[in-house]
């Protein structure tokens, strides 16, 4: 749920857009203003294991506490035919996770590892309106044509 002061201002905040048609990426904006969701860019980064973390602790953030997400790692593999074959790691409330990141360039997340990692950061037993399977892939059809993924969280 959002609280209702954070829906007036977002609704204050994109009054003069209610009769434009919204885009996936205005879609992804809102929600990302309302602090429902977070939405994985695919513009350049300068660093692949801070972006990685930034990333995932706007993420936990969204869970108002009932996650925390420490010790990002990215585990860089070996280059094969122009990508590079990485594990992202991280814990979810003490517990490890890992996820496989195939990476073209230092620059730039791989959209389906971040959107993965985000639904399994997201994942929490204790509350239903957050549970996703720890075993959730995000494929290129869930991503919009702007590179963005939503995962709500609310």
């Amino acid at each position: 749920m959002v609280p209702q002061e954070k829906a007036q201002t977002v609704l204050d905040e994109y009054v003069d857009y209610a009769h434009d048609e919204l885009t996936p990426y205005n879609v992804a904006c809102a929600l990302e203003t309302f602090d429902v969701a977070v939405s994985v860019h695919a513009e350049d980064i300068d660093y692949l294991e801070e972006g990685y973390e930034d990333l995932l602790e706007a993420a936990a953030a969204l869970t108002r506490g009932a996650v925390t997400v420490t010790s990002v790692r990215l585990h860089e593999g070996e280059f094969v035919d122009g990508s590079r074959y990485d594990v992202l790691e991280f814990e979810r409330n003490g517990q490890l996770v890992s996820i496989p990141a195939e990476h073209l360039s230092d620059d730039y997340y791989d959209p389906a590892a971040a959107c993965n990692a985000i639904a399994r950061s997201a994942a929490s037993a204790s509350n239903a309106r957050t549970t996703a399977s720890t075993t959730t892939q995000w494929s290129s059809p869930l991503l919009s044509r702007q590179g963005h993924c939503r995962r709500t969280l609310a």
